[in-house]
């Protein structure tokens, strides 16, 4: 009897859990909960909902949002009637047995995601009979952070600025926030002690005697404390373009054949674009002329092979910003392009100069030689020579 029981029980187990493991289900993506977005930003929620029913219907797959978190479902409006976009989509098993997912996506982003969009999101599948409806709800969080979008370049203070604006339906408002600069740099790498940090949760960044290095993209990041998300917004501190003359050589002598490599050494913030000339004439891209950018600066590097006479003259390099109001850097260097042979003529001139005094000598001895010739041959030439100064000696000997 007992093993009757037992077995029964055993079957009704079996039975139970295979029923439940055929129970539809439905899932919400992402799964983070509230969900933290910027104002501006994109928010996209993706509901799939997993059945093995014969015949499942795409359309009863509806995703719904309820501004009022404490109100009733039956309340709630269709987002395709709030502005999102949707995409919907169906894969059915191979057989029988295997699951249906329909899968359904809304997004909204850009000037249409406002704060407004806050509120408590359901995925819901309302079969024929709406009794038996399935769903799942997620809390969206929507934001604002208040700040200006770009910070000009000034020479004594900068501040940039980051303080967030909640709906008053969120519920969770408490966070931190960090600063960093280009997405990983510490501000204690970038600036070390030229900053402070100021305001509530460090909500804004000063930055005392900016220089031009300190120019770029700022990140101010929201950690939230119930989900532990990380939402970042962004602030760019702006300056106009600027040429480090020091690194730009006045002048570049070269040999013909040569290659020519010329880097613009300009900094500003958006960065911006260089422009080529030489004598004043644009440089365009050629068999022999390349320009590639150099890191962020757009056509920062020029490069002309095999250099010929006619490549000397005056370059210059103009950076140009895309931001509104700022003037254009620029710098010169003078090229100069000399005959492959060019060293060799200083050593050619001193082995002519050799070679010409060789040749005088060799003359002036061969003529000062056949003139000593001629004047032994000359039959005038005394052949013996009397030495007068011996009698004299002699003279004088007698007489003392």
């Amino acid at each position: 009897m007992y093993a009757s029981v037992l077995s029964i029980c055993v079957l009704a187990c079996i039975v139970f859990q295979t029923y439940a493991a055929d129970e539809p289900k439905i899932d919400i993506v992402p799964n983070t909960d509230p969900l933290k977005v910027l104002e501006g930003g994109e928010l996209e929620i993706t509901c799939k909902y997993s059945t093995k029913a014969d015949k499942p219907n795409p359309n009863s797959l509806i995703i719904k949002r309820l501004d009022d978190r404490q109100g009733d479902i039956s309340s709630a409006i269709k987002l395709t009637n709030l502005g999102f976009d949707t995409l919907r989509s169906t894969s059915p098993g191979v057989t029988a047995m295997d699951w249906t997912v329909i899968t359904l996506k809304v997004s909204k982003s850009g000037s249409k995601l406002t704060v407004a969009d806050t509120g408590r999101y359901f995925c819901i599948y309302e079969p024929d009979d709406v009794t038996k409806y399935k769903f799942f709800q997620k809390d969206v969080d929507v934001f604002r952070v208040v700040s200006p979008a770009e910070v000009v370049y000034n020479e004594t203070s900068s501040k940039l600025s980051c303080v967030p604006e909640f709906s008053t339906e969120t519920t969770d408002k408490t966070y931190t926030l960090a600063w960093t600069k280009e997405g990983s740099m510490s501000l204690g790498a970038s600036l070390k002690d030229r900053h402070m940090l100021e305001g509530d949760n460090d909500q804004n960044l000063v930055i005392s005697k900016p220089e031009w290095g300190d120019l770029g993209r700022y990140q101010c990041e929201f950690t939230f404390t119930t989900s532990n998300q990380k939402v970042i917004h962004n602030v760019d501190l702006v300056g106009p373009p600027k040429v480090n003359e020091k690194s730009f050589d006045p002048s570049k002598n070269y040999v013909q054949g040569d290659n020519l490599i010329l880097k613009c050494p300009v900094t500003g913030y958006p960065y911006p674009s260089v422009s080529w000339l030489r004598d004043d004439v644009l440089l365009n891209a050629g068999d022999r002329v390349v320009i590639n950018d150099e890191g962020e600066i757009v056509n920062g590097k020029l490069t002309i092979y095999s250099l010929e006479f006619s490549d000397k003259g005056t370059y210059k390099c103009m950076a140009n910003s895309t931001y509104e109001g700022f003037q254009t850097a620029q710098a010169t260097t003078i090229v100069r392009v000399k005959d492959r042979l060019a060293a060799l003529w200083p050593f050619l001139g001193i082995v002519a100069e050799v070679i010409i005094l060789c040749i005088i000598v060799f003359i002036y001895e061969k003529r000062r030689g056949k003139q000593m010739e001629d004047e032994a041959d000359s039959p005038d030439y005394p052949a013996n020579t009397q030495d007068h100064r011996a009698d004299e000696v002699r003279q004088r000997s007698v007489r003392t």
